[in-house]
C-alpha cells in the first residue's frame, strides 16, 4: 500500500467496543503513485471505507482482521466514482 499510495492516510472517524471487541470504522485515502494490483500508477485519489474487527482475550489482543471491498477500490483508480 505504501508504495502504490506514497500518502496513504487512515483516518478513524468511528469505533464501537463490546467485552471482547473492538469495531473501528474506517476511511482509506491516498494517491495512486506505484503499481498496485497489476495497475500501473493512475495518479487517481481513492477513498475507500474499511471496517477493522480486533478480537482480545481480557487485554491480549488475539485477532485482528480488516474488510474493504476491493471493486469499490478498483472502480476509483479505473476512473469510476469516489465513495462519498
Amino acid at each position: 500500500m505504501f508504495a502504490a499510495f506514497p500518502d496513504f492516510h487512515v483516518a478513524v472517524p468511528r469505533m464501537h467496543h463490546a467485552d471482547e471487541a473492538v469495531v473501528v470504522e474506517l476511511v482509506m485515502t491516498g494517491t495512486h503513485r506505484g503499481p498496485f494490483a497489476g495497475l500501473a500508477p493512475t495518479g487517481r485519489n481513492i477513498n475507500v471505507p474499511l471496517v477493522g474487527i480486533f478480537e482480545f482475550q481480557q487485554d491480549r489482543l488475539m485477532c485482528e482482521k480488516v474488510y474493504f471491498d476491493m471493486a469499490t477500490l478498483t472502480r476509483q483508480l479505473q476512473g469510476g466514482a469516489a465513495a462519498p
